[in-house]
Formats: structure tokens, sequence, C-alpha cells
């Protein structure tokens, strides 16, 4: 992990590969250190910025490009997100507008390590039977003096750890890389859309559906973008480190905790409906007995995230309590490299 300012500056192939979209809804901080962080990898991939918000003073800074020299991006204005349901179509319409094969969706909360997405670009370039493909991820925690969770973009402190858990998904049928995904999910951490390279393509197909159906909960909205994109093909996995993931940041996270978890919210709103909306939408690639078994997985999927929701259910049976210990693979890191746009400055 290092910065290359310019070494990319020549290839315009890369340019012609990937394209990253970065959505936004205010919290220009993040934003500005996302920015100031990709202009100094000099990142050779063109951007598309998709912003929802509302904070006039971010939007004239990203339309000034000469605030970011070595960046290539454009910035797209959006009515703002008030409700979840135009942040998907704006999410679906900005992803719709790539022209490259290949796309990578980032929040400006995260890191994207650049180095592994030419090779994972060479990977889905390899494997038709891929549709998408990741490196590794490491957890950051900006932390106060007292080492407490922050969520800012720096602090006097930080603790990272590298998430060692296996994410490729593969199998010979839809059905096999529905079920894999379902019951790995939680223990392997596979929501996979926002660090790895996707082929464009299925990723708009994939999105697209949120154009058509109004999804009751943002977690279903993302099972269905995951659940679409294994239809169409594997998951492949790069070694290398591919992004660094900011705990405690999400914006979204800390809104739906806010309602409640998971269960309480699927009960109120009646997202058992998206569930059904789903395997509907899925059913071209779920012949048969193919459906019973994704339908079994999915269940299994909601009573695991039940389960954790309320860790002391009645007489839980032995299955259920292998299926909610997580592996908790991780190596302790340092980030040398980020330590300028993630630690406080001095006074």
């Amino acid at each position: 992990m290092r910065f290359r300012p310019g070494a990319f500056d020549d290839d315009a192939t890369l340019a012609d590969r990937l394209t990253i979209v970065l959505t936004l809804k205010d919290r220009s901080a993040f934003t500005e250190r996302w920015m100031r962080y990709m202009d100094a990898c000099a990142c050779p991939y063109p951007i598309l910025v998709a912003d929802g918000g509302e904070d006039p003073e971010i939007e004239r800074r990203l339309r000034i490009p000469s605030g970011f020299p070595r960046l290539r991006y454009d910035y797209l204005r959006y009515p703002v997100d008030v409700a979840v349901t135009d942040y998907y179509a704006k999410l679906a319409d900005v992803v719709a507008r790539v022209t490259t094969p290949y796309v990578m969706l980032a929040d400006n909360d995260d890191f994207l390590l650049l180095d592994p997405a030419e090779s994972c670009c060479d990977a889905l370039d390899r494997d038709a039977g891929a549709v998408s493909c990741g490196g590794r991820r490491v957890v950051l925690r900006v932390q106060s003096s007292a080492k407490a969770l922050l969520a800012a973009p720096s602090g006097p402190a930080y603790a990272a750890r590298l998430d060692t858990r296996p994410k490729a998904v593969g199998g010979d049928t839809p059905a096999a890389r529905l079920c894999y995904f379902l019951r790995h999910v939680q223990q392997h951490y596979l929501w996979s859309c926002w660090y790895a390279v996707h082929r464009t393509e299925a990723l708009a197909s994939a999105l697209g559906f949120a154009r058509r159906h109004t999804f009751r909960d943002p977690v279903t909205h993302e099972l269905h973008v995951h659940l679409a994109l294994l239809c169409r093909g594997g998951y492949a996995e790069d070694a290398a480190w591919s992004l660094v993931s900011q705990s405690g940041a999400s914006q979204l996270t800390s809104q739906l905790e806010a309602r409640g978890n998971i269960l309480e919210r699927f009960v109120a709103v009646n997202a058992f409906d998206d569930l059904h909306r789903i395997l509907d939408e899925l059913a071209p690639w779920l012949p048969g007995a193919d459906r019973d078994a994704v339908t079994g997985a999915l269940a299994a999927w909601l009573a695991a995230v039940a389960a954790r929701a309320y860790p002391s259910p009645p007489r839980p049976t032995p299955w259920l309590h292998r299926w909610l210990r997580r592996s908790e693979s991780t190596t302790d890191v340092r980030l040398p490299v980020l330590e300028p746009f993630i630690l406080e400055r001095a006074s």
C-alpha cells in the first residue's frame, strides 16, 4: 500500500477500464478527506461524484477541478436525498452513466487502495464466470486519546485490523452461489458492493431493479444487489488489500440503528415483502427446486441475523449457535500512508 503520484499519468488504458462512483450526502469533511487522498494518489481512474447533499460549499469546492489537479472527475448534482429511495434512484442513475467495462462504488468515509484495482480488472478479463473481484479489507478505528471510537475524519489516534476472512464466492450454478452467500455472509462479511470491482453491465442491471420496486429497508436493497450479481457469476478474491473501511462512520448504519434492529424494522415496514420480490425478480435464474433451496437459505440468513439481535433466544439449537459464531480472523496493522489523513495535526 503506497502512494504512486504520477505513476499512471501516461497510461490511458487504465482509465478506459474502470470508473469509480462516489455517492455523497453531506458529511463534507469526509468528502474533503477522500478527495485529498485520491488526489495524493494521483488516481488514474475517472471518478463520477454523485452528490445528493445540501452543502453548497462542498459543491462549490468540487466544481473547481483545479482544487484536485491530479484527478479526473465529473461532479453530478442530484436532488437532495430526502429519503433512502432518492439515494437508490441516484445510485442507479449514476452507474447507468458509466461507460467503462468495470465499475467500483465508493463511500466518502472509506479509503480505496488503488494498486489491486488493475489486477482485479485483469482477473475479470480472464474469468468470464466471475462478476466481481475484490481484495482484502482493513477495518479502521479513528480514536480519541482515550481510545474511544470517533465518528470523525481524524483524531489523535487510530487502530487498524486486517480482515482475513475469505471473500470469494464460487459455485457452478446461481443457486449454489446464492446459498453459499446467504449462509456465510455474516460470518465472513461478504457484503462487497462497496469495495469490489464489478462488471458494469451486471451492476447497472441489479441496481435498475430499484427503479421498478421501492425497497422497504436498505438491507433488502443491498441484499438484492448481491444476489442479482451472484446470479450472473461468482466473486473472485485478490490477495492484496483493496479497502480501508472506517468503523463507526457509516451514515446509513447509524440511521438504521436508530430505527431498531433488523427484525424490528422488517416487522414495522413489512420488509418481508421485499424478500418475495427479490425471489420473483431472480426467478429466471432459479428453476424448480433451486428456488426452494434459495428460499431456505434466505430464511436461515434472516433467522441468524434475528438471533444476533436477540442473543439469548429460548433453547437455541446447536446448529444456530455454530452459525452465529463469527470467524474473527484479523491481524493488527499500521497505516503510515494514511496517517496524514486520519491523524490530527499537532498544533
